[in-house]
């Protein structure tokens, strides 16, 4: 009604400017009302002189304010989301906590009582919650609103990290439950030698052993595909409450009641360092993702969150005046560069490396919060306490994010055109997308899968791309057409597809199986038994007359296509996430979290040799079209280029601010592509000058939508703008600030 009644937005108008014109209506509609009110139906403000208005806690979220002059105005706590801001003066205004993006909603999505603290399974399929009064661990549909899937006795639990399983401190014992299917777990083995309640518990990176703490005052280093206990580790003088591993030094940490935090050599069970400078209970240590320093949380009332360093122990920084009650539990988000932290009466959401408090979370109807984590996709923070809700509160976070409307879906996998023309991206938001290489422009998306969008593929020919979904499907498109060719049904979740060299066939890994499909035929050919876990990646060979495949079993098996197994290849002692053919096809390359890259030599079975590539998981290979270059991706947010055959490091990319999720080269190497978890693709373009090679980043591709716009913003003398809105400004198009 207002937006088409020009004299109500004349009168509307004059109360924003100044509310005492406004006649009888005047002292009734404050400024900021009447602004909301007018942005809520779409009247844009167009070149308005603005000036020294006072509209606190006004939402104008979307309105269209081009060249307005807002100079001397109050804007404090100002809801300004993804408003259209180009050529706008706010010279001399007030900005204190303008809101532009972290807008956080709060629902409740299970109803518990007593949650000690909840984590979510890896693909975000599940949610553990553990209930400290009741001894109760539930497994819960991450999905589905209040589903429980199993409930079980325990006072503790940890997940593994690629959801395969779960760990949980049943009494003095620990259980080791692995995944089955989508809905069902079996019991493997219990672990004992505690003495009393097992009340922390954590896997290592690399998911081979596990630890645990306990009221009996010890911390144990395990063995999980075995059961055995690798070591005692005894030096608290109390109950221990949490425990970490730092792979990057081979450390333990421990926090105990008795107020102490212990950091251990994990090879010796030597005590390195005992640190005693908190005055209260430790409830939380964790490394950061580097491992170059740790945090520690607890009950003391003066000083709850320290950072330590990791190699010596040494006291590094402290966090002040965040929480006043004691610390309950930290959470990280996936990049590791904002935690969420919790007291009795709070969470907080940080950026540890400059200490910027992103927002204060409010949180309703809990008594008492005991724990919050950020969800997968960091979109969502989890918590819960004494209350009957673990609530999901819905937050826009990151700064690599920057603050764009609409939902974060995160890139899962990448292809290349045969000609490099184009690139295709399969995402958390179940579509397909297809990208040109040269402008970055979106050209199609493509949408049918209900699922996540694991694994994608160009055919030889670059006429049609193939995707695979955790729907249990595979999906044949025309790429110019983006019209379904066909659908291929499998009964597990698709994790990796691949076209046959001729284009006629294509195999998909769903579950522990290989399925081999004719692309004229909705039915698998052959189905490949002979994993014993999951299948995490396949290939054809060059020739195309083999597959070869790799598992959480740690296995790699090479096929023939009737499903017959030639030969399996053994040496990995964790997950494998990647494999490449040489070529020639005399070779293959395998990675995954042990950090290197091992080189096979197929005729022999046996390894070739290593390469030392990353300090932290690697999540995608491949081999330069001449033979002589590896490409690795990581969870360093790092992207090398090694010599084949001798191992050394020729080019190092900084490629994302977030894990280098796949990389690749175009069939002409000429062209290297990236994707990361900071939901950008990167176009890397090889430059040679003399014998000196580089490469040159040509585009980057966003998957998210359009953000806020701040072209030639004008901010001059401005008050109480808080860094990071500062640099959202800038990262928007705002001209430098002068402050």
């Amino acid at each position: 009604m207002v937006r088409s009644d020009p004299n109500m937005i004349k009168t509307f108008k004059k109360f924003v400017i100044n509310p005492q014109e406004g006649g009888y209506y005047g002292p009734l509609i404050a400024a900021a009302n009447a602004i909301t009110i007018l942005v809520a139906a779409n009247v844009p403000f167009v070149e308005e002189n603005l000036q020294n208005v006072k509209i606190p806690d006004a939402i104008i979220r979307d309105g269209v304010f081009t060249n307005c002059d807002f100079t001397g105005a109050d804007l404090t706590n100002v809801n300004m989301k993804n408003c259209k801001l180009q050529g706008c003066n706010f010279s001399q205004a007030i900005l204190k906590n303008v809101d532009l993006g972290v807008y956080p909603s709060i629902h409740c999505l299970y109803t518990v009582t007593d949650l000690k603290t909840c984590t979510p399974i890896y693909d975000d399929k599940y949610l553990i919650s553990v209930h400290k009064n009741s001894n109760k661990v539930i497994l819960w549909d991450y999905l589905s609103p209040n589903e429980k899937i199993e409930e079980y006795a325990g006072q503790s639990a940890a997940f593994h990290p690629q959801g395969l399983g779960f760990a949980i401190g049943v009494h003095q014992n620990i259980q080791i439950w692995s995944k089955i299917s989508q809905k069902s777990f079996k019991l493997l083995r219990t672990l004992e030698g505690h003495n009393e309640s097992v009340i922390a518990l954590e896997y290592t990176p690399d998911f081979t052993e596990l630890i645990s703490g306990s009221v009996d005052k010890t911390v144990r280093l395990w063995e999980v595909s075995t059961g055995h206990m690798i070591r005692v580790f005894q030096g608290h003088l109390d109950q221990v409450n949490t425990v970490a591993y730092c792979p990057q030094f081979s450390l333990l940490i421990s926090g105990s009641n008795d107020k102490s935090i212990l950091l251990w050599e994990k090879e010796t069970g030597k005590l390195k360092k005992k640190i005693t400078d908190h005055q209260a209970a430790i409830n939380y240590v964790g490394f950061f993702r580097n491992g170059e320093n740790f945090i520690a949380a607890s009950d003391d009332l003066n000083s709850t969150i320290r950072v330590y360093q990791s190699e010596n122990g040494y006291y590094h920084e402290n966090f002040e005046g965040i929480h006043t009650n004691g610390v309950k539990s930290i959470g990280f988000s996936s990049n590791g560069s904002l935690l969420v932290s919790v007291s009795k009466e709070k969470m907080v959401v940080l950026n540890h490396s400059n200490r910027n408090i992103f927002c204060n979370i409010p949180v309703q109807g809990v008594t008492e919060i005991n724990c919050a984590i950020f969800g997968r996709d960091d979109k969502q923070i989890i918590n819960g306490g004494n209350d009957k809700y673990i609530t999901f509160t819905d937050c826009t976070l990151a700064k690599s994010r920057k603050i764009y409307e609409g939902p974060w879906h995160e890139i899962t996998s990448v292809a290349i055109s045969p000609d490099g023309s184009c690139l295709v991206s399969g995402g958390s938001d179940n579509s397909v997308k297809l990208w040109n290489t040269s402008t970055g422009k979106l050209l199609k998306v493509l949408e049918e899968h209900k699922d996540v969008v694991t694994s994608v593929a160009f055919s030889p020919n670059g006429l049609q791309i193939l995707s695979g979904s955790m729907d249990c499907s595979c999906i044949l498109w025309n790429k110019n057409s983006g019209n379904i060719i066909e659908t291929f049904k499998t009964d597990i979740e698709v994790k990796s597809v691949a076209f046959s060299m001729d284009g006629s066939k294509f195999a998909c890994a769903s579950g522990s199986d290989l399925k081999l499909f004719s692309i004229s035929n909705k039915k698998p050919l052959k189905s490949f038994e002979g994993h014993h876990e999951i299948v995490t990646a396949l290939v054809f060979s060059p020739d195309g007359h083999t597959i070869l495949s790799s598992s959480l079993d740690n296995l790699i098996i090479l096929w023939d296509l009737n499903g017959v197994i030639i030969k399996t290849f053994r040496g990995h002692k964790s997950t494998i996430k990647a494999i490449a053919f040489s070529p020639d096809g005399l070779k293959f390359i395998s990675a995954g979290l042990e950090n290197d890259i091992k080189v096979w030599n197929i005729d022999s079975g046996e390894l070739d040799h290593e390469i030392n590539a990353h300090y932290l998981d690697i999540n995608s290979i491949c081999y330069s079209p001449d033979g002589t270059e590896i490409l690795s991706g990581s969870n360093d947010n790092k992207m090398k280029i090694f010599n084949e055959n001798y191992g050394n490091t020729i080019h190092t990319f900084d490629a994302h601010s977030g894990y280098v999720i796949a990389a690749g080269y175009s069939k002409n190497g000429s062209i290297i592509y990236s994707a990361g978890l900071d939901n950008t693709i990167r176009i890397w373009k090889k430059s040679t000058k003399g014998n000196y090679v580089d490469y040159l980043l040509a585009v980057e591709i966003s998957q998210d939508e359009t953000p806020m716009k701040c072209n030639d913003m004008v901010l001059t003398d401005v008050k109480d703008l808080s860094e990071f809105n500062q640099q959202i400004f800038l990262e928007n198009g705002a001209k430098k600030p002068y402050f």
